[in-house]
């Protein structure tokens, strides 16, 4: 389960909970790796860790029209919102929303953890 909030109070336009559907995808996120290769023929492998900010969502699921409403305000004014997840709340931004017909397909960049 998701939901999806504005990052600031707004008793008009709360959250949208998108129930679990199994093509959900938020338990993903690249390392920072970079190879290198060298004069010699071998390569240099650096790993910098996984950072929660380098990671992005992928919701789906069906909304009523109540909820494809408030979901859509959202999308349109609000820079920031509020993710929940299983593993934890991040702050992250719409960066695609397709709300055709109430079926929910909508991509999240995370710009950071705020709670576990």
């Amino acid at each position: 389960m998701i939901s999806i909030s504005n990052a600031t109070a707004n008793s008009t336009y709360g959250s949208v909970i998108l129930k679990n559907h199994p093509k959900n995808e938020h338990l993903n996120g690249p390392a920072r790796v970079t190879r290198t290769a060298n004069l010699d023929g071998t390569v240099t492998i650096n790993h910098g860790g996984v950072c929660d900010g380098d990671r992005t969502f992928k919701a789906f699921g069906t909304l009523d029209k109540t909820n494809t409403d408030i979901l859509w305000y959202i999308y349109q004014n609000s820079t920031l919102v509020v993710v929940s997840a299983p593993d934890g709340c991040y702050m992250g931004v719409i960066e695609y929303l397709d709300l055709n017909g109430g079926n929910v397909d909508m991509t999240i960049l995370i710009k950071e953890r705020i709670s576990a």
